[in-house]
């Protein structure tokens, strides 16, 4: 089924660059970095070279060997980019041939077909199904190994995305404005999309793939179009809500911004929604690939509306947030579609909704509690949000006394988040969504689902510890590389560090959560999600005074290491088995121990080495991350190699 995508992508894509490298007097020259088309000609390139890698289409006899294919698409794409820009010199294109166009263009073909080589080796069974009946040697590592390997390529265009934005768009007001407009459709992702009803729902759906495979289909159907038309209808009033609001209020430029950027982006809402429920019927089915690949697509949509927007047609940098937008938009109904198109082995859509009464009925059972626990925990990002807005949507002050964050205090927090969502997108989350359905089946083996739970734990604090240390280490120059100079480094590695500090919360938060859904019991995250919700707003109305945006990001930690804390102990005595077992504490030992010595040879190496921020950030990487795995291998952790193969 990948390959099948990627062959139509790949096609698509060839005619869109060709198209694209041969329009008449196409010039891309304004922008912050010397000779950007020389840029845009690598990456453009190299994904050409990573879609038809992916295609399989040389990898045909002898070519099928896993040095001989490579070689093959390095060989046709060198040969491809040289015909290329060859054609370019006919005079009536009003182009030209130049021989640094094509040596940026053979470079990115070479940079393409290394990353088709490095996520062939990171997901060599990407698809391989899930066995839902397996009560030993589980296999949910390999899925989260998956997981993580495609959501390593996502993240990294993320970050690109992010750089280019922040290059464009700095820490100024207009970028505020529009991250604060991208916390609604996100926030309403979160929580219904891959929240309350993914909650609900998935565990429903396994069981029924498990013991009633019939009505699967009929189940999956009645909550798509549900969640479609439901979420439709609250897009549709929400656009009416703020057109009045605007029209009513005549706000400040700024606000103005934030409700055209929030209308264009709501119809984002459904689609993404809808997306997330069926990237978690691709997870039941055992298939990982195609949900974690879709923010890709988002990203992708991201960078070309800026680039265009700016450096082709030169519009102002309000207009230009506006673009990107409507590139959100796009990109919604990009991934609806992807996701669809991989679910379809899987799932025959029907209007039949015979048998499922009881499988609903028990859905939204649990919908509610699971609605009221994530709806506190998305509440709590909203408030951060509108904490982190208010000068770009209100004003300076409030009840008349100065406000203490500014106008870039909402593009510094997004900056930071964006950051130290990196390593637990990656690897926290995907631990928690690939053990999520196992559980959900085993819900009902006690000793197989604990057994379960206890090395996702292990496996979740193995990666997640050394992750939060390190960050803590490179927050500086990591937020320099990615960013550069205009984006308030600062600010921004200052709000990155106490974000940083609680990594390995954030990643058992969502394990925890997870282990509660999979047994039906939505009520008790629920509670304890309020908790942390008021723990988190005293602490941020309380720790903005003296720290601004930073204090923000340590309410926002603390929160976590408490719920979490919370979670774990309620867990505990809910479950008739020993969760946390001498060997799930050895293994937490063992892994802080760890990260303590990656944060020592991290911190070491950069106050010794006087460099710039990616040579300097590189050298800490390598340090603090050598010195996890040296000491994970002296004291011979079967984390490691669970990290490493494709089960445990």
């Amino acid at each position: 089924m990948i390959r099948a995508l990627a062959r139509w992508a790949f096609a698509a894509y060839a005619i869109l660059l060709f198209t694209l490298t041969h329009w008449p007097a196409l010039r891309i020259d304004r922008a912050p970095i010397d000779r950007p088309d020389l840029w845009i000609h690598s990456a453009a390139f190299g994904l050409w070279a990573f879609l038809l890698g992916a295609s399989g289409w040389l990898a045909r006899g002898r070519l099928r060997t896993p040095i001989a294919h490579p070689l093959a698409v390095l060989g046709v794409g060198v040969l491809y980019a040289a015909i290329d820009e060859a054609l370019q010199a006919i005079p009536a294109l009003n182009r030209f041939a130049a021989f640094d166009d094509f040596a940026a263009n053979a470079a990115g073909i070479g940079v393409g077909v290394g990353a088709f080589v490095a996520a062939r080796w990171l997901f060599p069974s990407a698809g391989a199904p899930l066995d839902l009946g397996a009560t030993e040697n589980n296999r949910f590592a390999g899925h989260a190994r998956t997981f993580a390997g495609i959501t390593l390529l996502s993240r990294v265009s993320g970050l690109l995305r992010d750089a280019v934005c922040a290059r464009v768009f700095g820490a100024s007001a207009v970028w505020s404005a529009f991250v604060t407009a991208f916390i609604v459709p996100n926030l309403l992702r979160r929580l219904f999309g891959e929240g309350a009803l993914a909650a609900a729902f998935i565990p429903s759906y396994a069981q029924l793939i498990k013991h009633r495979p019939e009505l699967a289909p009929a189940l999956a159907s009645f909550t798509v179009a549900l969640l479609l038309v439901g979420l439709g209808a609250l897009a549709l009033i929400g656009e009416l809500v703020v057109f009045v609001a605007v029209t009513v209020l005549d706000p400040s430029d700024t606000a103005r911004l934030t409700a055209i950027c929030l209308m264009v982006m709501l119809p984002y809402m459904p689609l993404v929604c809808t997306t997330a429920i069926l990237g978690g019927m691709l997870q039941t089915h055992g298939r990982f690939a195609p949900h974690a690949a879709a923010p890709i697509i988002l990203n992708a949509c991201m960078i070309g509306a800026v680039s265009i927007a700016v450096f082709a047609l030169d519009l102002a940098l309000d207009q230009a947030a506006i673009a990107v937008a409507l590139g959100v938009l796009v990109a919604g109904a990009l991934q609806l579609a992807w996701c669809a198109a991989a679910l379809r082995p899987f799932v025959r859509w029907t209007e039949a909704l015979d048998g499922i009464a009881p499988a609903a009925r028990e859905t939204f059972r649990r919908f509610l509690p699971a609605m009221l626990g994530m709806g506190t925990l998305q509440l709590g990002v909203l408030i951060d949000g509108l904490i982190a807005g208010w000068p770009v949507t209100v004003g300076p002050t409030i009840a008349g006394v100065a406000y203490p964050l500014d106008e870039s205090a909402a593009a510094v927090l997004y900056y930071a988040s964006r950051l130290y969502q990196f390593p637990l997108g990656v690897f926290g989350i995907a631990v928690a969504t690939a053990v999520f359905p196992l559980l959900a089946s085993q819900a009902d083996d006690g000793a197989s689902y604990t057994e379960t739970l206890r090395r996702g734990i292990r496996l979740s604090l193995f990666i997640s510890m050394p992750a939060s240390a390190g960050l803590v280490a490179v927050a500086e120059p990591a937020a320099g590389v990615i960013y550069g100079a205009d984006a308030a480094i600062d600010r921004v590695a200052g709000t990155l560090r106490w974000y940083a500090m609680a990594v390995w919360a954030y990643s058992l938060n969502h394990l925890l959560t997870r282990a509660f859904f999979a047994r039906g019991d939505t009520r008790t995250p629920a509670v304890i999600g309020v908790g942390a919700v008021v723990l988190n707003l005293v602490l941020n109305l309380v720790l903005i005074w003296p720290m601004a945006e930073q204090g923000l990001a340590l309410a926002t930690a603390i929160g976590a290491m408490v719920q979490t804390g919370v979670l774990a102990v309620v867990l505990t005595t809910r479950t008739t088995e020993t969760i946390f077992d001498p060997g799930v504490y050895r293994s937490i030992a063992c892994s802080a121990a760890g990260a303590l010595a990656c944060l020592g040879a991290a911190w070491a190496v950069g106050a010794a080495l006087d460099l710039g921020w990616l040579p300097r950030l590189v050298a800490m990487v390598v340090a603090g991350g050598g010195a996890y795995v040296v000491l994970m291998l002296v004291a011979r952790r079967p984390e490691l190699g669970w990290a490493a193969r494709r089960s445990i």
